[in-house]
């Protein structure tokens, strides 16, 4: 039954109080239908009060759903409450996910990449997201045109004072991972000739590079934190600059579109031998290279993301973690120290599955496969018994022989 409204309940006496004028038109009438009207009167007043009752009811019946939906969205709306959801489900997620691509057998040299429980590992859309501790930015070098929207090319910390950029990966098996990550720390606020002779004076030594002061980190605990420092900049060997033109951060005050909004120019373009470009010593500034002797060393975030298409492994850092079941696995950056205008810049986290007992041991126990395979049997079935075509990847089970379909 519908929420009455006043109009509703006029409607439903009308026809009642026509009834009752209708019963005599002058004072002296004598009203012989007193009884029927009477009887009609106490009908009306009891279907007034059981429409009544049923528009309380369907009010404490709504009330009542919408505080139990709200207690739903509340329960599940809580950071704690989800994180322990997911610690829940995780590990099982993920011991299927690795068996499934083939952990079983996967070395140093093959390791398995696990990049997709990184969350946000390139920063192609936020600088940030996923990652806690300070927030990380991209300025219009940092950035490009992709189609109509902007994407993030990587992602920098200029200038901050010591911080720890991380993010916690839960429900891993035990084995040994790699981290990896394409990054490099700048000890200043530019390149100079007196730090890179510094840098291969002190290089190799017992002390090593007394500058590192930003660090690539895998920890699950205080006592076990594998840490490396991270490229220094002076140990970079470009002998061409990075780049001579560059497209950047989409601006639609300085560019052209059509009439459906699509881009027809790059929104920004700047060439390297432009004169408004160079310096009083005709070398270019920022965005571009800075030149000390023979070598460039990047100076803007489109100039490292250059540089790094140009010599892919000399910006590479990497570290190694051995970590047992139900460890929560924490990873980034942390800087130790600030110098003024140092610069810590990245790109492409990574993290690669080496070894480990849990999925090799999947290898010896065929005996453990639900379905039976027996010998002769071209079938072809996965770990769990389940028959597949020869399309699947992962371990599979045939003709009683255990192997990896890659």
């Amino acid at each position: 039954m519908d929420k009455y409204t006043t109009e509703d309940e006029l409607a439903i006496l009308e026809p009642a109080q026509m009834y009752a004028f209708n019963l005599g038109e002058n004072d002296d009438d004598v009203y012989t239908m007193v009884e029927p009207a009477t009887a009609a009167a106490a009908k009306y007043s009891t279907y007034m009060e059981l429409y009544h009752a049923a528009t309380a009811y369907k009010e404490s019946i709504g009330k009542l759903f919408t505080e139990q939906t709200n207690a739903l969205k509340a329960g599940y709306k809580n950071a704690e409450t989800m994180q322990k959801f997911i610690e829940t489900l995780q590990p099982a997620y993920n011991r299927a996910m690795f068996a499934d691509k083939g952990a079983a057998t996967a070395t140093e040299e093959a390791p398995l990449d696990v990049t997709s429980l990184i969350v946000n590992p390139d920063f192609y859309n936020n600088a940030s997201n996923g990652w806690t501790g300070i927030e990380a930015s991209q300025n219009e070098y940092g950035q490009q045109v992709v189609g109509n929207d902007v994407k993030g090319i990587n992602s920098e910390l200029w200038n901050k004072d010591p911080f720890t950029f991380s993010q916690k990966i839960v429900g891993l098996p035990a084995g040994t991972y790699e981290l990896r990550v394409t990054a490099l720390y700048r000890d200043g606020g530019a390149v100079n000739a007196e730090l890179v002779e510094k840098y291969n004076s002190e290089i190799g030594t017992e002390t090593g590079w007394t500058n590192n002061n930003a660090k690539l980190f895998a920890k699950t605990s205080d006592e076990n934190n594998q840490m490396v420092d991270l490229k220094a900049i002076e140990a970079l060997k470009n002998p061409e600059p990075s780049f001579t033109e560059g497209h950047f951060k989409l601006d639609k005050g300085a560019s052209e579109y059509d009439d459906d909004d699509n881009l027809i120019e790059p929104a920004y373009e700047q060439n390297l031998y432009l004169e408004e470009n160079l310096d009083e010593n005709g070398n270019p500034k920022y965005p571009f290279d800075t030149k000390v002797g023979d070598y460039y060393y990047p100076s803007s975030m489109y100039g490292f993301y250059c540089a790094c298409q140009k010599y892919p492994e000399v910006f590479k850092n990497s570290v190694q973690i051995t970590i047992e079941d139900g460890e929560t696995l924490e990873i980034g950056l942390t800087k130790t120290k600030k110098l003024d205008g140092d610069w810590v810049i990245f790109d492409d986290f990574q993290l690669f599955y080496l070894s480990g007992d849990t999925f090799k041991e999947m290898l010896t126990g065929v005996e453990e496969v639900a379905a039976p395979v027996k010998k002769g049997d071209k079938a072809i079935y996965n770990l769990a018994g389940q028959k597949v075509d020869a399309s699947y990847k992962g371990i599979i089970i045939q003709d009683g022989v255990k192997r990896l379909n890659k």
